[in-house]
């Protein structure tokens, strides 16, 4: 079973509070793996109830910047 599994599966929640610690550990993972130049970001937990294409259509708006 996945961790992501495991979390889900204890707390009995998808929410991003929940999910919050397993992408932690995958980025710490994922990070050990690299050299000095890791790509840069940021990123925003969101609800599986969260409707994507207005949040990201909201920060533009906003006058966040997109992607080159």
């Amino acid at each position: 079973m996945s961790e992501l599994a495991r979390l889900r599966q204890v707390s009995g929640s998808r929410r991003e509070s929940v999910m919050r610690e397993a992408f932690k550990d995958l980025l710490k993972a994922w990070g050990r793996q690299q050299e000095l130049r890791v790509p840069f970001g940021y990123r925003e937990a969101k609800d599986e109830a969260d409707d994507l294409d207005a949040e990201i259509a909201l920060k533009f708006k906003r006058g966040h910047p997109s992607a080159p």
